[in-house]
C-alpha cells in the first residue's frame, strides 16, 4: 500500500513538472492556454527537417566563426553583402537573402550578437525573403576588442536606433515591391523595433505590417539594473554566475548606471517601451517570452503585453531561459512564427493551434 502510494505521488509530480513545462499561449482577451502534445507533434514532423540543416547541425560554428557564416552566406544562399546609409551617417552592415518570395522578414539582432550570429533563423525562416543587419558598432570584420570601442562609440542604448530600422525598410521598399514586410527582433532588437513602430504609427505612417518580439527588453534601465546585480548575465543571459553579495548594494547598482551613462551618453531612464506600446495599434503582434528567464521575468513581460494597444496580439510562454526556444524546442518555435506569418489574423492563427 505504501509502494502504491509512493508511486501514484511520484507520477502525479512527474506530471505536474510536465505540466509546468507546457508551451502556454495567452490571446488578447488574456486567456491563458496550455499547448496541446498533439499540436506539439504536428510541428515535430511538419519541421523536423531543421535537425538536418547545417546550421543547426553545428551551432558551435554560428557562434565562433561568424565571418565563415558570411561567406557561407554569400556562396549558397547568394546573399548580398553591402552597407545601408541612415540619416544620422551610420552604415549598417547588411545580409540580403533574395529568394523571390512576396514576404520579407527583417531580423534585428540582440545587442553584441552579429548579424551572422542569427544564421540559425535563415533557415527557420526559409520560405521568405531576409534581410539581416548589424546595429551600429557591430561588425564581426573587427576583433572583439575593436567592437567593444566601436559599441561604445556608435551605440546609444535604442536612444536613436529607430532611425536604422526606418533606414533598412526604407531600403527594402525602394529595392522591391512586397506584400508584407514582418519585423522580428531579438531581446535589444525587439525593443528598437517595438520602439520604431510605435513612432511611425504615432505619425499615421506605416513600417511593418507584423511583428515578432522575441524575449523582448520592457526597458534598458530594467536591464542594466540586472547586469548590475550579476555582470556575468552580460556573456550569459541564460544563468550569469557573479551574484555576489557585494553587488547587491544600491551603491553598486548607482555606480554601474553612472559609468553606463557616461560611456553611452544617454539617459537611461528614458529608454523604455512604457510611452511606445500604446501607440502600436494596427498591426498583429506575436511576443514570444521564457518562463525561466532570468533577465526579463514574467511580470515585466505581463506588464508590456498589457500595455500593448493593439487587439491583434497573441503570446507565448516557452518553458525556458533567455532567448533559448529556437534551439530548445526549434520545431514549435518555427511553427508558431511560420503560422503567424502566413494567417490573416490573430483568430485564423489561433485556430493552428487546436486540432
Amino acid at each position: 500500500m505504501k509502494k502504491r502510494s509512493l508511486f501514484f505521488l511520484f507520477l502525479s509530480f512527474s506530471f505536474f513538472l510536465f505540466a509546468q513545462d507546457n508551451w502556454k499561449f495567452i490571446d488578447s482577451g488574456n486567456n491563458k492556454i496550455t499547448i496541446s502534445s498533439e499540436i506539439k507533434n504536428i510541428a515535430k514532423k511538419q519541421y523536423s527537417f531543421l535537425n538536418e540543416t547545417r546550421y543547426f547541425k553545428d551551432r558551435y560554428f554560428v557562434k565562433k566563426y561568424p565571418l565563415k557564416v558570411r561567406e557561407k552566406l554569400l556562396i549558397e544562399e547568394k546573399a548580398e553583402h553591402f552597407f545601408i546609409k541612415t540619416k544620422d551617417n551610420h552604415n549598417l552592415n547588411s545580409l540580403f537573402l533574395d529568394r523571390e518570395k512576396n514576404k520579407i522578414i527583417i531580423i534585428g539582432p540582440g545587442l553584441i550578437q552579429l548579424k551572422e550570429h542569427m544564421a540559425l533563423f535563415t533557415q527557420i525562416f526559409a520560405d521568405y525573403d531576409l534581410l539581416i543587419f548589424d546595429w551600429p558598432g557591430h561588425d564581426a570584420s573587427f576583433s572583439a576588442l575593436k567592437r567593444f570601442f566601436f559599441l561604445l562609440e556608435d551605440c546609444r542604448l535604442g536612444f536613436r536606433e529607430e532611425n536604422d530600422v526606418f533606414a533598412v525598410v526604407d531600403w527594402i521598399k525602394n529595392k522591391k515591391r512586397y506584400g508584407k514586410i514582418i519585423g522580428f527582433g531579438s531581446c535589444y532588437g525587439a525593443f528598437i523595433f517595438a520602439k520604431a513602430q510605435a513612432i511611425k504609427e504615432k505619425k499615421k505612417q506605416r513600417l511593418f505590417d507584423k511583428l515578432i518580439l522575441f524575449c523582448c527588453w520592457p526597458s534598458v534601465e530594467l536591464i542594466l539594473k540586472k547586469y548590475s546585480h550579476d555582470p556575468k548575465l552580460m556573456i550569459d543571459n541564460q544563468k550569469g554566475g557573479w551574484n555576489y553579495w557585494f553587488l547587491q548594494y544600491d551603491f553598486c547598482e548607482r555606480l554601474f548606471f553612472c559609468i553606463a551613462q557616461s560611456l553611452f551618453r544617454v539617459d537611461i531612464k528614458k529608454l523604455t517601451l512604457d510611452q511606445h506600446l500604446e501607440y502600436i495599434k494596427k498591426i498583429p503582434v506575436l511576443f514570444i517570452h521564457h518562463s525561466k528567464d532570468i533577465l526579463i521575468d514574467n511580470n515585466n513581460f505581463e506588464n508590456m503585453f498589457a500595455k500593448l494597444a493593439t487587439d491583434e496580439k497573441v503570446a507565448f510562454i516557452a518553458p525556458f531561459p533567455h532567448a533559448r526556444a529556437h534551439i530548445l524546442d526549434k520545431e514549435f518555435f518555427a511553427y508558431i512564427c511560420n503560422n503567424f506569418i502566413v494567417s490573416e489574423n490573430c483568430a485564423n492563427f489561433l485556430k493552428t493551434l487546436v486540432c
